[in-house]
């Protein structure tokens, strides 16, 4: 549970709340205490963690997930007579031993999420997608193949200098210097990628329909 613990409070979203129970980190030798309004809090150092066994403790993560959603988070036991804890937000559902487990494990997933930037990804992916236009800009590269006894400050080391055009493989209208080669772009290529960053488009705005709907409820 200390893992989980740390990494708790080390994810978005994760603010220390009074009447939570503080319980030493790192195996310290200090005390356990429930903070209060007045309450000389932790500032996640790591010499103090959340005891996520506590109910408690596990009520006000979830006050944290309802405001890191934006919306209703619900609740439930698996089965009477069991100790398994579920707790479901727009991203799914995650589970603990303990109501403080459960919510503490729902926090570090919409919290610890990955974010990105569609528009710069898609702008570096029009680099490799096959029919955008290409600059008409050509990038001028010397090459230089002077012997090795001739130096860069010797007057015939001009004369071993070739100067080569080549088409810039930037699209057209790109911002910044022309470039005459781009990186290799690897697995899992470009119509994936662009697949992906459509699906993740289409979940996004699914989950703003979703926060919506959640928050116009009386």
């Amino acid at each position: 549970m200390s893992d989980l613990a740390v990494r708790t409070v080390s994810c978005k979203g994760w603010r220390w709340l009074p009447g939570m129970l503080a319980i030493p980190g790192n195996g310290l030798m200090i005390r356990t205490i429930r903070l209060t309004e007045d309450q000389d809090w932790p500032h996640d150092l790591g010499l103090r963690l959340p005891d996520l066994s506590d109910p408690a403790t596990g009520g006000l993560i979830l006050q944290l997930l309802a405001e890191l959603c934006h919306t209703q988070t619900n609740v439930s036991a698996l089965s009477a007579g069991t100790d398994e804890w579920e707790v479901w937000t727009l991203r799914g559902k995650s589970s603990g031993p303990s109501l403080g487990e459960a919510a503490a494990a729902a926090l570090i997933l919409l919290g610890c999420s990955v974010t990105l930037d569609l528009e710069a990804l898609e702008a570096q992916l029009a680099e490799y997608d096959p029919s955008t236009p290409r600059c008409p800009h050509k990038v001028d590269e010397g090459r230089n193949y002077a012997p090795s006894g001739v130096r860069p400050e010797d007057p015939e080391w001009h004369d071993f200098t070739i100067i080569q055009y080549t088409p810039c493989s930037r699209p057209a209208g790109h911002e910044g210097d022309c470039r005459s080669s781009r990186r290799v772009l690897g697995w899992p290529g470009y119509a994936t990628l662009k697949e992906l960053i459509s699906e993740v488009r289409r979940l996004r705005e699914r989950d703003v329909q979703h926060q919506a709907f959640w928050k116009d409820l009386p």
